[in-house]
């Protein structure tokens, strides 16, 4: 995989467990909004179905399981990343950790850096190149 790509994995990885957060909150939220019981449905000697209880923390709990993982696959996705770019100089690690670290946006980028997009966008290149290079060696 070309570091480009593996970078764009932190990036969607992050946003990916954002989203997963928000899911699970919803999911939460679902589990304690008390729900109406229609008693003319049911039999005398029958106890209610709580099945839409558990089948919510079912899924809360799958949906944990699989935050928790995407969240060990991030660590360790960023801390690779913080190792590579460790072997950057000034400007272009402090680009590099900011976008792909703390999902800056390209603006913000630049305007931290106090400079252009473009400037930006040539560094970002620059960089990417030498990481190629350092993974090859």
């Amino acid at each position: 995989m070309d570091i480009k790509d593996e970078l764009k994995m932190i990036f969607y990885l992050d946003s990916l467990i954002d989203s997963e957060l928000r899911q699970l909150e919803e999911l939460k939220s679902l589990k304690t909004t008390i729900k109406s019981f229609d008693y003319s449905l049911d039999k005398v000697k029958t106890s209610p179905s709580n099945k839409c209880f558990t089948g919510t923390v079912d899924r809360i709990v799958d949906l944990e399981s699989k935050i928790n993982s995407d969240i060990d696959e991030l660590v360790a996705r960023k801390e690779r990343a913080i190792i590579l770019f460790s072997h950057l100089d000034g400007d272009k690690r402090l680009l590099m950790s900011m976008r792909y670290l703390n999902k800056k946006s390209w603006q913000d980028v630049a305007d931290s850096l106090f400079c252009s997009l473009r400037t930006v966008h040539y560094l970002h290149g620059v960089a990417l190149n030498e990481l190629r290079a350092i993974l090859k060696s």
